[in-house]
């Protein structure tokens, strides 16, 4: 699969979590087979550092977007 076709494949909200350290919003693919977290960092209230990224095939989680983009090849 190519960056192109996952940018058609429709993803739909799951979960939104807001711990005193981190918020994460999860997204999944309608099929369930990719799926995203976007991971906020907060320190005091506030956010802090840089938002990150983690990125799921299947059940295997990649933590950068360039093993992701790699692994979606084999897909």
């Amino acid at each position: 699969m190519t960056i192109e076709e996952l940018e058609k494949v429709p993803f739909h909200f799951v979960a939104h979590m807001s711990m005193e350290d981190m918020h994460t919003t999860t997204y999944e693919s309608d099929d369930g087979l990719f799926g995203f977290c976007d991971h906020v960092p907060f320190k005091n209230g506030e956010p802090h550092d840089r938002a990150f990224r983690h990125y799921r095939i299947g059940l295997k989680v990649y933590k950068s977007k360039a093993k992701f983009i790699e692994a979606l090849k084999d897909v």
